[in-house]
C-alpha cells in the first residue's frame, strides 16, 4: 500500500548566511566607528573637564626676594581665566606655559625668567631667576646741591644690567651696591631706563677697573642737573670729574699720575680734580 506525504515550505528569500553577515557588518561599524567616537569623548572629558587634571600643586624654586605665596596667588587668578567661555586654565592640559610664564614676569618686575615645569598629573614646578641689582639709582630732593655727600635721597630704585629700574631700593650708605644720584630733574620709576646705555658702560668700566688704578673707593656717582657728558665721583671727601665720551682707563691713569705726583700729601684738602681734556687734569684745593 502506498502512502502520500506532503508538507508545506515556505520560502522565506533570505540566506541564513546573509543574515550572519548582516550582523558582523552592523558589529564592525559599531567598532570602527561608534566605538572611536565613545573613546575620543571619554578621551576629551577625561584630559580637560575632568578633575584629574586639575592643578592642585604649585611648587616655587629660585626665588629669594619674590615671596612665594604671591607667585602662587598670582599663578591661581591665571588659573581662573577661561579660554573659549568655558574652559579654565587650572587643567594642566590647558595651561599655555609660554602665556602664563609671560604674566607673571609682567607682574613681578624683579623676575628675569620664569619657567614652568609640567608634572603630570596635578602638579607644577614654577623656576624663577631674579634680577641682579647692579646700582642704585637715586633722584636728589635738592636739583641744585653742590655737596652731594651729604645729598638727601628719594625715590631710589634697583637697576639690573640694562639700567632699567625694577624695586625700590633703601637709602643704604655701603660699597657693595654702587649708588648713583641723577640731578637731572628726569623721571625715574619702576620699568623705566632713566640711564643710557654709552653712560652705563662707562660707569661700569669705571666701577670694575677702580680698584687697579686706586686705592679709594667711590662712594657716590652724581650725575648733575647742567651736565650733558660728565659725570662726577664721590672719592673719599673729593670728587673726580669724568668726561662719559672718554676712555675710563685712560682718564683713571691720568687720575692716579695727579694724586701721586701732584696732589700728594694734601688729598685731605682736594676739592676736585677734572679729567674731562684728555690727557690733561686740573685739580683745586679747598
Amino acid at each position: 500500500m502506498s502512502r502520500n506525504y506532503s508538507k508545506n515550505y515556505n520560502f522565506s528569500g533570505r540566506s541564513p548566511i546573509k543574515s550572519r553577515n548582516s550582523i558582523w557588518r552592523t558589529v564592525v561599524k559599531f567598532v570602527y566607528i561608534v566605538l572611536p567616537i565613545i573613546i575620543i569623548v571619554f578621551g576629551v572629558y577625561f584630559f580637560i573637564f575632568s578633575d584629574f587634571f586639575k592643578i592642585k600643586e604649585i611648587v616655587v624654586r629660585g626665588n629669594s626676594y619674590v615671596v612665594s605665596a604671591a607667585i602662587v596667588d598670582a599663578f591661581q587668578n591665571i588659573f581662573a581665566e577661561t579660554k573659549l567661555l568655558f574652559l579654565k586654565n587650572n587643567n594642566l592640559n590647558i595651561l599655555n606655559s609660554q602665556s602664563a610664564e609671560q604674566e607673571i614676569k609682567d607682574k613681578f618686575p624683579r623676575i628675569e625668567e620664569v619657567s614652568i615645569e609640567k608634572q603630570w598629573p596635578d602638579k607644577i614646578i614654577v623656576v624663577i631667576k631674579e634680577k641682579e641689582a647692579v646700582e642704585i639709582l637715586c633722584k636728589s630732593k635738592n636739583a641744585s646741591v653742590s655737596d652731594f655727600s651729604v645729598a638727601n635721597f628719594s625715590d631710589c630704585f634697583f637697576i639690573d644690567k640694562n639700567g632699567i629700574a625694577f624695586d625700590r631700593a633703601a637709602d643704604t650708605q655701603g660699597f657693595l651696591i654702587l649708588k648713583i644720584l641723577d640731578n637731572r630733574g628726569v623721571d625715574i620709576g619702576l620699568d623705566k631706563k632713566s640711564l643710557n646705555t654709552e653712560f652705563l658702560n662707562f660707569v661700569r668700566d669705571l666701577k670694575n677697573n677702580f680698584d687697579d688704578y686706586l686705592n679709594y673707593n667711590i662712594k657716590l656717582i652724581v650725575l648733575d642737573h647742567s651736565a650733558q657728558r660728565e659725570v662726577s665721583a664721590l672719592i673719599d671727601n673729593w670728587r673726580a670729574i669724568f668726561d662719559v665720551s672718554g676712555d675710563a682707563k685712560k682718564q683713571l691713569f691720568v687720575l692716579r699720575e695727579v694724586l701721586e705726583k701732584e696732589v700728594k700729601d694734601q688729598k685731605d684738602k682736594l676739592d676736585y680734580i677734572d679729567l674731562r681734556v684728555e690727557g690733561r687734569a686740573y685739580y683745586k684745593l679747598k
